[in-house]
């Protein structure tokens, strides 16, 4: 393929307040891509200072830079130029209004770009913008977020820790991932780094098979690490996605998991899933050191066995009397539910 040499022309707003970055993983990838005009990993030849005084705006010094960008790969592209510079502003170390994309001479990256005229972009989206990567798979041939997908699970292959875990966030943002990425994928939910093997079966549940509710309760069978905070979030959602009934007994033991995140998606999953036989496990969670998955288990009773009135308080009502009606709920637990849906077994 031939190189080319793009501009990227981005003037940034310096708010009062910088934004919250969302949490890594959960956003998705192709309002992003279908934004842009071009979609490309690019390697940052240099960057220059446009003007040589810096401007103030809303409070935060800013200087406009220049950046000469050499594009390796394309997996979007609307327009036919084949060399120009890129101008963006970069707030100054300590200023305010520094968190949105930057680019630094010598990096690679993917970026997200949108052409505002001829010959000259801004970032397509703040957060997505420009992902570094120190290493990447050229592909070449082909186009579209498909093309994209490959790349990321090719990076997957190497061996440069923090660009995998790029490669997994990003990939996590996807619709839906193809048969051949997560044949490729599944292997590493064995990875000795747990960082890695918790994105893993992040993306493993989004296929939102039973068999991925499985892996994930097996793996935390004989995990005994720290919570992997990001990670976790995104468990969190995937699991409360799960719909097949196939997936409850696994859901059931989730419930019950040390870890927080993992203890509501599973039991938000029971939830929409209500089935009576989750019973047992739903009861054990009435004493949750968590009022959140407490109510949980009150309300999916309630919706289980068609009971309402005192026994599915909204929120509101649960939070001023917790006691009042998880007692209720263990009272007809012990006096009725028990008799026509004994456990099968107690999770660990």
């Amino acid at each position: 393929m031939r190189t080319l040499v793009w501009t990227l022309a981005t003037v940034l707003a310096a708010p009062a307040v910088a934004q919250i970055a969302p949490t890594p993983g959960s956003q998705p990838i192709k309002p992003a891509f279908d934004a842009a005009d071009l979609v490309c990993y690019c390697f940052v030849r240099a960057v220059a200072p446009e003007t040589t005084t810096p401007t103030n705006q809303e409070g935060g010094a800013r200087r406009r830079m220049r950046a000469e960008i050499e594009v390796r790969d394309v997996y979007k592209s609307v327009l036919n130029e084949q060399s120009t510079t890129a101008e963006f502003m970069q707030s100054f170390p300590g200023s305010r209004g520094g968190d949105g994309p930057t680019l630094w001479t010598g990096e690679s990256a993917i970026l997200f770009l949108k052409a505002v005229r001829p010959g000259k972009y801004e970032f397509a989206e703040r957060f997505l913008g420009a992902i570094p990567f120190r290493s990447f798979t050229v592909l070449g041939e082909g186009a579209g977020l498909e093309k994209l997908q490959a790349a990321l699970v090719a990076v997957l292959h190497g061996n440069d820790e923090e660009d995998k875990l790029s490669a997994l966030r990003l990939l996590h943002g996807f619709d839906l991932l193809s048969r051949d990425a997560l044949s490729q994928i599944a292997p590493l939910a064995n990875s000795k780094d747990p960082e890695i093997a918790f994105w893993v079966l992040a993306l493993l549940l989004k296929s939102k098979t039973p068999d991925s509710v499985t892996s994930l309760a097996a793996y935390l069978d004989s995990y005994h690490g720290d919570a992997q905070e990001w990670a976790m979030v995104n468990l969190d959602t995937d699991l409360a996605q799960i719909r097949d009934m196939k997936a409850r007994p696994a859901l059931e033991v989730l419930t019950a998991s040390k870890f927080v995140p993992i203890r509501d998606g599973a039991m938000r999953a029971l939830r929409t899933i209500r089935d009576p036989h989750s019973a047992p496990a739903l009861v054990r969670r009435l004493d949750d050191p968590e009022y959140d998955i407490q109510y949980l288990a009150v309300i999916t009773l309630a919706e289980a066995f068609g009971k309402y009135e005192d026994f599915a308080p909204n929120m509101a009502l649960f939070e001023k009397s917790p006691r009042k009606y998880t007692d209720l709920w263990k009272k007809w637990w012990a006096d009725e539910g028990s008799k026509l849906y004994p456990p099968a077994s107690t999770p660990k």
